[in-house]
């Protein structure tokens, strides 16, 4: 059975990947291509019905430049 989202985190996590694609000024689409993945996840990570996989969040804070924590809105 999947592990159910929490919508408390999911929220959290979307919050800050949305924030950070506004501010550095990349399209959801740029930031899925350059991470490889297809511009769905993306959305569905920013509106909470999706975790990204610790793989695509190690990559989404190096794509950032932010650390995983900060994403995950632990700083």
């Amino acid at each position: 059975m999947p592990k159910k989202i929490n919508p408390v985190r999911a929220q959290i996590i979307g919050d800050k990947l949305d924030k950070l694609i506004s501010e550095s000024g990349v399209s959801k689409s740029e930031v899925a291509r350059a991470v490889g993945v297809d511009p769905s996840q993306i959305t569905r990570i920013i509106d909470g019905s999706r975790y990204p996989s610790h793989e695509l969040l190690i990559d989404l804070a190096d794509y950032f430049n932010v650390s995983t924590d900060y994403i995950y809105g632990r700083t």
